[in-house]
């Protein structure tokens, strides 16, 4: 249990901070340019023997797969009054975001597939996309645009090492992503690359006036063995002026550990179950790639997931940049609290 101010203040700062390299870097050929086939085969190759050390570590903090202390502490050393207290959008419990990378271009019947997943749950979806893959892109997303569907950038290269850099490399990477093709796809959001996140990348998005980023996980035992890195929480906060929208349902992440596609919702089910009692965000990442998500036999069980979470827990449904804004009005009402007067973190008056 995270047990100070300090603790959770550093926490919020750091994110998932990790100072070993992704074994991506250790490869000759540039990454992305490996088949998508190749690249799953050779991840579930390094999860497993992390995966393996973290099941054989039944102590390691926090819980497998999920972990919300730091919205435990919040509401055990709060005490708000009921109308400062954080909410989400029509006064729902909680919320669901779907959100997808999409990793490399010609990904159009993956992502048509889950568009079709969630107009049917009259949810809108939000894809990132690789700044080199926009031009190949650039008349889908206008169409996708109209449609209501939010888009965001996945960095200008899929190579994991945007985080790595300092604050003013990270600046120059993302400035080659121009801010003219910002405006004209209305990009407010990033995801990093494989959830690599820093300050020095945080700090470069709130610069470049990106509204939100939605990296970070909630708990990620993977990264390093032996070694949690994480948020801690399932709710939003606010980061000098940078939202951070925890991502907590990393899609496929089972089928990396050696679980089949049709035990994906048994996987879940658990998670799905905390957040929804404790009020938190559903963000789904899920990839349109053939391999991945943009599948019948995968799709079947986002469906399935989704449909769950819709009737036992009736969310918020948002895209991305709605859930960010609505962080941002929560905190200009006074229903978030700010922990860190040099960093002026607002966290959720839970």
């Amino acid at each position: 249990m995270i047990a100070s101010k300090e603790d959770i203040s550093r926490q919020f700062r750091e994110g998932q901070t990790t100072n070993a390299l992704p074994p991506s870097s250790k490869i000759k050929i540039p990454y992305f340019l490996i088949p998508g086939e190749i690249r799953l085969m050779l991840a579930k190759i390094v999860f497993a023997g992390n995966a393996k050390s973290f099941h054989n570590d039944l102590d390691l903090f926090p819980a497998p797969y999920q972990d919300c202390s730091i919205d435990t502490w919040i509401r055990q050393n709060t005490t708000t009054a009921d109308d400062k207290k954080w909410h989400w959008p029509e006064n729902k419990k909680c919320a669901l975001i779907l959100s997808h990378d999409t990793d490399t271009a010609k990904q159009e019947k993956g992502i048509n597939m889950l568009i079709d997943t969630a107009d049917e749950r009259g949810i809108k979806n939000t894809f990132s996309f690789v700044g080199k893959d926009i031009a190949y892109y650039d008349s889908f997303l206008m169409e996708l645009k109209s449609r209501g569907i939010e888009i965001a950038l996945h960095d200008v290269v899929h190579d994991n090492m945007i985080a790595f850099g300092d604050k003013a490399a990270i600046k120059n990477r993302l400035t080659l992503f121009t801010p003219d093709k910002l405006t004209k796809y209305d990009v407010k959001g990033f995801r990093s690359p494989s959830w690599y996140v820093s300050p020095n990348l945080w700090n470069a998005l709130g610069e470049l006036d990106f509204l939100y980023d939605m990296s970070a996980l909630d708990t990620y035992p993977f990264f390093e063995k032996g070694v949690n890195h994480g948020m801690c929480t399932f709710s939003p906060f606010v980061l000098n002026k940078l939202v951070i929208l925890p991502n907590t349902i990393p899609f496929e992440l089972p089928w990396l550990l050696g679980y089949k596609v049709n035990e994906t919702f048994e996987f879940w089910k658990k998670k799905f179950d905390t957040i929804g009692e404790n009020g938190g965000l559903f963000m789904f990442n899920a990839h349109p790639d053939r391999w991945y998500s943009g599948n019948k036999k995968a799709n079947y069980q986002l469906q399935k997931c989704l449909d769950y979470i819709i009737e036992k827990f009736d969310p918020a449904k948002l895209t991305s940049k709605e859930a960010a804004q609505h962080a941002i009005i929560m905190k200009n009402s006074d229903k978030m609290s700010e922990i860190d007067k040099g960093q002026k973190i607002y966290v959720p008056n839970l």
